[in-house]
């Protein structure tokens, strides 16, 4: 009876050994599942975010773009393609120096250079000239795109049509 009684208690503790790891593997997938549902509604967040940011830029009368750092067009917004008298969408991977001379290219880059030593933003007036051959001076005004961790990915800007306003 004490052998039979010594086993059963053996039993006994290794079942409620492994019901303890169980009820904490349960306990580890609860607190997994919440971490997901949080990330999904952060992510849904971001979502509805970057949804309202790019209504926002595709209604505004100015130009906004974004290049990456070897100055190809990632985003270009429906005023920046009218005022270069682009196609919806014509405007990604497009070199933005195609659109500038050679000595206005070279200012340009400069400037660019110039924009981490002016806290990330900078001005530019420029000539640039529009798809069907024509040319205006168009004003934008960058700033740098950066991971978080410094890297420099590209630069966004503001873009306004000045022709009106400047002697070419």
């Amino acid at each position: 009876n004490l052998e039979m009684l010594g086993e059963q208690r053996a039993v006994i503790d290794h079942v409620g050994e492994k019901l303890a790891r169980l009820d904490f593997m349960v306990q580890e997938a609860q607190n997994t599942l919440r971490a997901l549902q949080r990330e999904r509604e952060v992510a849904e967040r971001i979502e509805q975010g970057e949804f309202r940011d790019r209504a926002i830029l595709n209604n505004i009368q100015d130009g906004y773009f974004e290049i990456d750092r070897h100055g190809l067009l990632q985003i270009a917004n429906p005023a920046l393609e009218s005022m270069l008298g682009a196609e919806s969408g014509a405007l990604i991977n497009h070199p933005m120096l195609d659109f500038l001379d050679a000595e206005t290219a070279r200012q340009t880059i400069e400037l660019y250079q110039q924009t981490e030593a002016r806290n990330g933003q900078q001005t530019i007036t420029a000539a640039i000239k529009r798809l069907d051959g024509s040319t205006g001076v168009f004003e934008s005004r960058l700033s740098e795109i950066r991971q978080t961790h410094g890297e420099l990915l590209g630069y966004r800007g503001i873009v306004r049509d000045v022709s009106n306003q400047v002697a070419l």
